[in-house]
């Protein structure tokens, strides 16, 4: 018995489930690079507004601050000014956190009070702005998070660290900005579902037209193979009467001699 129909069936569904998966992994992860640098083009305008107004005012602040203690920095009434125009300037915006990082590393200000003081000197993000002079970005998701406005949780962002330019064009410090991206993630989850739906149909549909052609196939083999066996039964029921006829005639031919013989 032909088993080509159930090889089809089983072989197509594992291919049409992998090619659809890939498929819409491959769909979401561009998805999301290019909210990735769509998020930062954004976040590099926002940096430099908040550059022209804070920095002309806190740069000697920020360069003597360098070697500061997050105890120092969070003493400073510089601090809360800091907070106070960032959280004024970031209002009905989609960022949620901000800090700013003077050359050596030291974090001079975060919208979280707990990380003033911190060091990145060590970071990977941090030192490619300062080497590069260009901005930084990376997608992440944080369960518990604390925004400008409180703690939020199950968040998707979009970290970008941007260089501070002073008069001179040269770099003097970096922002780091933490843009809430999530119902853009989730509106990409739900295209990417719309996706998924689109494949399975396509490829369902191409699979239905393959099996039917496959069934005929597989039917049209089976037909041939039961053919083929009849043949071969007839063949073996003629070569027994043949046999069968053969044995007979040298039956009476020795008869006839022996008869012939007496």
């Amino acid at each position: 018995m032909f088993r080509l129909q159930r090889y089809f069936s089983i072989a197509s569904a594992v291919a049409i489930i992998v090619v659809t998966v890939a498929l819409a992994f491959l769909y979401r992860q561009n998805a999301v690079e290019n909210l990735a640098r769509i998020i930062e083009s954004q976040n590099i305008k926002l940096a430099q507004s908040f550059a022209n107004v804070i920095w002309p005012k806190y740069e000697k602040y920020v360069k003597a601050s360098s070697q500061a203690s997050g105890d120092e920095l969070r003493a400073r009434p510089e601090t809360l000014e800091i907070h106070h125009a960032l959280k004024t300037l970031t209002a009905g915006l989609p960022v949620l956190k901000v800090k700013m990082y003077s050359l050596g590393g030291n974090t001079i200000y975060s919208s979280d009070f707990t990380q003033i003081g911190d060091r990145k000197d060590d970071n990977a993000g941090f030192e490619a702005t300062i080497r590069r002079g260009g901005p930084s970005t990376k997608s992440s998701f944080r369960e518990s998070f604390l925004s400008f406005r409180g703690a939020v949780k199950d968040r998707h962002l979009i970290e970008s660290y941007l260089p501070i330019r002073g008069a001179n064009g040269e770099v003097e410090g970096v922002f780091e900005l933490y843009a809430d991206v999530t119902p853009l993630i989730a509106e990409i989850g739900n295209k990417t579902t719309v996706v998924v739906l689109y494949l399975l149909a396509g490829l369902g549909l191409l699979y239905g037209v393959l099996f039917l052609i496959v069934h005929r196939a597989d039917r049209i083999m089976q037909l041939q193979y039961f053919d083929l066996e009849h043949e071969i039964a007839e063949r073996k029921l003629t070569e027994e009467k043949y046999k069968f006829a053969t044995e007979a005639a040298e039956h009476a031919s020795n008869a006839k001699s022996e008869f012939l013989a007496a």
